[in-house]
């Protein structure tokens, strides 16, 4: 009897769940191991991550390992595994999130059309990646597309990598390990009708 792409996709992703489970049976942390400070806000925020096994800014979802986790025994699992060898990809849609992208030296003009000079937002969680901000905001239904708007991007509904990863070197590293996660700000009608 066939099923459908619903049902087929939900039983692939518990049968991996399960495999992974499987593959950390047994598996006992290290008296005293500490994850770094990132992967603690990981948890406590109930990010969903996976471990990036490239050093590599454009890695994809494909150098990702295992399924996306926010349980404490899976991250401290992985680290423990791949240590400072390993990327973190924060898995968006899964976590409900959407990240604004900011260059700074672009986005003035842009964040004051848009926000209308409010800018409570600066207060959620957020990270530098390569001269840029990237602001971690709970998502919802009608995303703004920002397009004409230089220096800014939404990312929704796929991956993107987090701290403690590398990049070129540099390890990324939130600016206030105890900053909320935000309701995405209000934006401007404009923004949403482009």
């Amino acid at each position: 009897m066939p099923i459908d792409v619903s049902t087929f996709l939900t039983n692939l992703a518990e049968s991996r769940r399960a495999a992974q489970l499987a593959e950390r049976k047994g598996f006992v942390p290290a008296t005293g191991i500490e994850l770094p400070v990132a992967l603690e806000v990981a948890i406590r925020q109930r990010l969903m991550l996976t471990p990036v096994l490239a050093r590599s800014r454009l890695a994809t979802t494909s150098a990702s390992i295992g399924v996306p986790s926010c349980e404490r025994e899976q991250i401290e699992y992985w680290f423990a595994r791949y240590g400072g060898n390993a990327n973190w990809h924060l898995h968006l849609g899964q976590s409900g999130l959407v990240a604004l992208a900011i260059d700074p030296a672009q986005a003035t003009y842009s964040l004051a059309a848009l926000t209308e000079a409010d800018d409570s937002w600066r207060r959620s969680l957020n990270f530098v990646a390569q001269g840029r901000w990237h602001f971690l905001f709970e998502s919802e239904p009608a995303l703004p597309r920002l397009r004409g708007y230089p220096g800014l991007e939404l990312h929704a509904g796929h991956s993107i990598l987090v701290p403690p990863s590398i990049i070129s070197g540099r390890t990324l590293f939130y600016k206030d390990a105890n900053a909320p996660i935000l309701p995405l700000p209000y934006m401007s009608e404009s923004a949403i009708l482009r």
